[in-house]
């Protein structure tokens, strides 16, 4: 590195960036990156030019969530991504981000190009190099990245991944030399591969970064008090909307589920839950348990904690739960208990639990709770029967809970 001393300053700040740097000091790598008027809508009537880099050797699209949220972009659904750090063997805790429609039109001519992306905080923290218009092997092409003079972020905003790359790039390339080649799309010629530069400092050749604070560190992570379950956090405004979505009914307490969006779209995970009931009951018929558990499902419907799902129900939040027997043959009375698996889903699609939200961290209370216990002379405790099934769903979100019996 050129700053012997760098590790050591960014130590000191409490966080590090995660980047991959090269020693060279006669060359310096350009990638295909594009300058392009991005929009809203398809008369560009508020319109902004932005740098976005094409990348091939990414699955998807990806866009800075301020300059979306800037733009107003149109939001079509969401999506779950988790990232792997380059050099890294673990990865990030999945992540639903919102996926977001863009018109991008060219600089030179009219041509417009519609794609998709998943809003992210960042793409690239640094300002890659753009190629230089007087360069006289450059100056026969209408360059796509030229350097922005109207005082916005010369960033880059938007990756253009392999879902959207062939949208842009028309396929007619130069060799331009044994290593650089010019590359034709719908925004201009981009400019690929390693060129002779002045410059005498360190040259940035990754296009991801990955930053790590001091609070992401595993020794970090393992004194706080989180870890242990005592850590209390401000989670008030899910209490409140969760008070507010319940109602006594009929003797029984009725709730809505919190959904994280207004309209989910849920996959119904029809054919993995009928396939997981089909291997189920084979095993059950094995193990000659089959009986026992039929009667746990009628039991169920006896006590109305599940009912038939109506024919001409709309089926607007429809997923089936898959669901397995556990046996706890040390209890005395329940033996054996249903539990239904709601993190189930089809390949890329999501679960219902990942459209959910999660709600409030209940172990402080539950930590405050067993000190009370200690404080009174007699202490008194209940138990309800199937607490959890003995709450009411609200008939919307029923739908949600479906499942397939023996």
């Amino acid at each position: 590195m050129c700053d012997p001393e760098y590790l050591a300053k960014i130590n000191k700040k409490g966080g590090q960036t995660v980047s991959m740097f090269t020693g060279s000091t006669i060359e310096s790598v350009l990638l295909q990156t594009a300058c392009a008027f991005v929009s809203n809508n398809d008369t560009f009537s508020k319109e902004e030019m932005i740098r976005m880099i094409l990348d091939g050797g990414s699955q998807l699209s990806f866009i800075k969530e301020e300059t979306s949220k800037r733009l107003k972009l149109r939001k079509i659904g969401t999506h779950k991504i988790s990232i792997i750090p380059f050099g890294s063997t673990q990865r990030a805790p999945a992540k639903l981000c919102n996926r977001v429609e863009i018109n991008l039109k060219c600089q030179y001519s009219d041509n417009i190009v519609k794609i998709t992306a998943v809003e992210v905080p960042e793409i690239c923290l640094e300002t890659l190099k753009v190629p230089k218009v007087n360069n006289p092997v450059f100056s026969k092409f209408k360059l796509a990245d030229i350097v922005l003079r109207n005082g916005k972020d010369e960033k880059i905003s938007l990756l253009v991944g392999a879902d959207n790359y062939w949208k842009i790039v028309t396929g007619q390339t130069e060799k331009l030399t044994e290593r650089l080649t010019a590359v034709n799309t719908k925004f201009g010629w981009t400019i690929h591969g390693p060129i002779e530069s002045s410059d005498t400092c360190t040259n940035l050749i990754n296009v991801l970064h990955s930053t790590v604070s001091e609070e992401n560190l595993d020794l970090t992570a393992f004194w706080d008090l989180e870890a242990i379950g005592i850590n209390e956090k401000d989670e008030h405004q899910f209490s409140v909307n969760f008070e507010n979505n319940i109602e006594l009914k009929d003797g029984r307490y009725e709730v809505r589920l919190p959904w994280k969006i207004k309209e989910p779209k849920l996959d119904d995970n029809y054919i993995g839950s009928l396939t997981r009931l089909k291997n189920l009951t084979r095993k059950l018929m094995k193990n000659n348990v089959l009986q026992d558990y039929d009667k746990v499902m009628r039991e169920y419907m006896i006590n109305d904690m599940a009912e038939v799902s109506p024919v001409d129900s709309k089926k607007e939040k429809l997923y089936y739960m898959p669901h397995q027997p556990v046996f706890r043959e040390d209890k005395a009375t329940t033996k054996l208990r249903i539990v239904f698996d709601a993190s189930a889903h089809a390949p890329y699609a999501f679960s219902l639990n990942d459209m959910l939200e999660k709600g409030d961290n209940l172990i402080p209370e539950l930590f405050r709770i067993l000190l009370n216990f200690r404080t009174g002379r007699i202490g008194l405790i209940a138990d309800i029967e199937k607490a959890f099934l003995q709450v009411s769903i609200a008939e919307e979100d029923r739908d949600a809970l479906s499942f397939f019996v023996v």
